[in-house]
């Protein structure tokens, strides 16, 4: 009987602990299953969260992007505005139109209309305001300057080509700063009116016969405003009888003769025969002199009113020789 009873302990024992095990391994089996399917669960909310976050980054650089473009597109439509309204008070006789939407590019279409109301000439006129100069603008301009029938096209921007300091003629179009850019449309619409009047057979005063060689006859890439033309070229003509002219011929005690002048002063003032406007770096780099020599020459033509400061500000300060503009001016009178 003991002997059967301790059997029976036995096996229950062993009953017990192969129960026990069975239970272990089953609840070890079971964290496994949940431990698992809670790990899936979180990796899938955190692939959806992932995928949330990354589309809201992408709405978010697509909202950034759309409100870059449409800074960029305002600053540009107010540079556009701000040109229409300082061309129509410069030009009041003139119309002033934005270019219509879809048809071609550029911006503003200034009509030069002669003394009776004729239409003389199209200025097709181009803005931008941006850090960098693009090459690829002129081209494209170039177009739209065939496509709008344009005699003339102007890109007015704040960033210009290398070597470049206030307007150059590129390529066939004129490239100018904003703080020369009247200057540059007087002296062009001044080119179109003088064709215009030539073309109806009236007559033109002999300074403006040598303005129009200047602007509408340039050597090479503006070399005609540039002063890389020939010696005999017509903006140099342009001085004679001219108070700048008088310079290189006055003598005698406080005289301003080449001599006294020195060549680098004779030099600026040459640059400025081809170009009435001028600035004290642009003068260097032509002349291949230092900053100061070209600004003690620019200083001693300003000192004899030769020049005019016409900018604002004392960095790259930009001078006109406004004996230069005053025969446009004259021109522009006989003709009115």
């Amino acid at each position: 009987m003991i002997r059967k009873q301790r059997e029976l302990d036995d096996a229950k024992r062993e009953l017990d602990l192969t129960v026990e095990k069975r239970i272990q391994e089953g609840l070890t089996t079971a964290r496994d299953q949940a431990r698992k399917e809670a790990e899936e669960e979180l990796k899938l909310k955190v692939l959806d969260k992932e995928q949330v976050i990354s589309a809201l980054q992408k709405q978010i650089e697509d909202l950034k992007r759309r409100a870059d473009q449409g800074s960029q597109q305002a600053q540009g439509e107010v540079m556009e505005l701000e040109l229409e309204t300082i061309l129509r008070a410069k030009f009041p006789r003139d119309l002033i139109e934005p270019v219509p939407k879809g048809e071609f590019g550029g911006d503003v279409l200034h009509r030069v209309l002669g003394p009776l109301g004729q239409p003389c000439g199209t200025i097709l006129w181009e803005s931008k305001r941006t850090k960098n100069w693009t090459d690829s603008w002129l081209p494209k301009l170039r177009e739209d300057q065939r496509a709008a029938k344009a005699e003339v096209a102007i890109l007015m921007s704040q960033a210009l080509p290398k070597d470049v300091d206030t307007f150059e003629l590129i390529d066939g179009v004129w490239v100018t700063h904003p703080r020369t850019a009247l200057p540059v449309a007087d002296m062009l619409r001044h080119s179109l009116l003088e064709v215009a009047l030539a073309r109806h057979g009236l007559p033109r005063t002999p300074p403006a016969r040598r303005w129009v060689a200047v602007c509408t006859q340039p050597w090479g890439s503006g070399a005609a405003l540039t002063g890389d033309g020939p010696q005999g070229c017509p903006a140099r003509s342009a001085l004679v009888g001219s108070p700048l002219s008088a310079l290189s011929r006055k003598g005698g005690d406080g005289g301003t003769s080449a001599a006294s002048l020195g060549t680098h002063n004779y030099g600026v003032a040459d640059l400025v025969a081809s170009n009435p406007f001028i600035t004290v770096r642009g003068a260097a780099g032509k002349l291949g002199v230092a900053f100061t020599t070209a600004q003690r020459a620019v200083d001693r033509l300003e000192n004899q009113k030769a020049l005019v400061q016409v900018s604002e500000g004392k960095r790259d300060r930009v001078f006109c020789a406004k004996a230069l503009l005053g025969i446009l001016e004259e021109s522009a009178r006989l003709a009115l």
